[in-house]
């Protein structure tokens, strides 16, 4: 799953692979705007077969908390 959302996460935001580490957060990546916030929830969504309510979207900034988000509906190795 890490590499799925690695892959995601470069997709959206334009960035390598290199930049991608466990602990990403928006403040490491400089195109993590909300147009492409909403983008990654998105895609997010589709990707995993889950939806994600504004409030609870609005706080995925970090792959830790995505992670997370993911683990509570049971996406397999989503908390590794």
């Amino acid at each position: 799953m890490d590499k799925k959302l690695q892959g995601i996460i470069c997709d959206v935001f334009r960035v390598s692979t290199d930049t991608y580490h466990p602990q990403l957060t928006s403040a490491d990546v400089e195109s993590w705007d909300s147009v492409l916030h909403i983008t990654l929830l998105l895609t997010l969504e589709q990707t995993f077969g889950v939806s994600f309510d504004p409030e609870e979207g609005s706080q995925l900034i970090s792959v830790p908390a995505i992670k997370a988000a993911l683990s509570k509906r049971n996406i397999p190795d989503a908390g590794k």
